[in-house]
C-alpha cells in the first residue's frame, strides 16, 4: 500500500503565540509493513520577504490495523529546513519533528489526518524555546491497495 497526503496546519511558536502562521505540505508514503509507512514530505510558507521550505523523511506507525474506520498514530520526521529573508540570505537548518494523531476513514481510500505536531529547528544560538513550535493540522489522504 501506499498513501499521497496533502495537509494544512497552523504554528504557533513557543516564544510567541501570537505570531502564528498558516502552512500547507504534501507528502508521499509508502507502507513497508501492514501498520508501518516511510515517506518523503515537503512543506513551505511563502510570506513577502520570507521563504521557508522543509524537506524530509518521515516514519509513521500506525497503532491499529485492518478495517477500522479511525486509526491512531505517532511518528517522527527528520530533514533539512530551508530559510530566506529577502535582503539576509538563505540559511539551512536540522528540522525535527514527533507527531500524534487520528486517521479517519471517511470512504475506502480517502481518509481525514487531524493530528498535533512538535517542531524543532536546530538554529546556532537558540535554545528549543525560541527554535521551536506547535502544530494542529487537518488534510486528507488518498490510501492505494487498502
Amino acid at each position: 500500500m501506499w498513501d499521497v497526503g496533502f495537509q494544512g496546519s497552523v504554528s504557533i511558536p513557543h516564544a510567541s503565540a501570537s505570531a502564528y502562521v498558516g502552512f500547507a505540505e504534501g507528502s508521499v508514503g509508502y507502507f513497508v509493513a501492514r501498520k508501518s509507512e516511510v515517506g518523503f514530505a515537503a512543506s513551505g510558507v511563502f510570506i513577502q520577504g520570507y521563504k521557508d521550505v522543509v524537506l524530509g523523511g518521515f516514519y509513521r506507525q500506525y497503532l491499529v490495523s485492518g478495517e477500522k474506520r479511525v486509526i491512531p498514530y505517532v511518528g517522527a520526521a527528520a530533514g533539512g529546513d530551508i530559510v530566506h529573508f529577502s535582503g539576509s540570505g538563505t540559511n539551512g537548518n536540522f528540522a525535527a519533528i514527533g507527531q500524534g494523531g487520528l486517521r479517519m476513514f471517511v470512504t475506502k481510500h480517502v481518509a481525514v489526518d487531524v493530528g498535533y505536531n512538535l517542531v524543532y529547528v536546530r538554529i546556532n544560538g537558540l535554545g528549543f524555546k525560541d527554535s521551536s513550535l506547535s502544530q494542529v493540522s487537518v488534510g486528507f489522504a488518498h490510501v492505494f491497495g487498502r
